[in-house]
């Protein structure tokens, strides 16, 4: 079970996970959040359900 763990510390070493992550994490929020947006304005002012 411990070379698991080294296995896993490792791959965040090699990849870089643990600095790219947060900033990987904040891009996708940035997207997600600007997304939304556009769906709601499009499902509000341009789509007449009545």
């Amino acid at each position: 079970m411990e070379s698991l763990g080294n296995m896993g510390s490792n791959l965040q070493n090699a990849f870089g996970f643990d600095s790219d992550l947060w900033i990987y994490l904040v891009e996708n929020i940035v997207i997600i959040v600007i997304y939304h947006i556009i769906t709601e304005v499009i499902l509000t002012k341009k789509l007449n359900l009545e």
